[in-house]
């Protein structure tokens, strides 16, 4: 699976951790931007509430594998894609 490439080379010690989360975070910050949706209109299409999808992108919970996937599909976004942007802002 094209996904396991990308996170096989992550170490996890807390410091690169906490920078690899801010990145994510950050992706789907942008994206909810750029298509002007909000944390309501978010929470709509993933069938969450609106706090809920406001504390995930922001951070104040924790983001699993699931969520991560179902939140590309919810804002259209090819996990491929997305991981490649991931390492792209990694490497700024």
């Amino acid at each position: 699976m094209e996904y396991v490439r990308y996170f096989s080379f992550m170490t996890w010690d807390k410091s690169s951790l906490k920078q690899r989360q801010e990145v994510i975070r950050g992706i789907f910050e942008e994206q909810l931007k750029l298509q002007e949706l909000t944390f309501a209109e978010l929470g709509t299409r993933m069938s969450w509430s609106r706090g809920h999808a406001s504390n995930i992108i922001k951070g104040t919970r924790n983001l699993d594998f699931n969520d991560w996937l179902d939140l590309c599909r919810a804002l259209e976004l090819e996990p491929t894609g997305f991981l490649a942007e991931f390492e792209r802002k990694l490497q700024e």
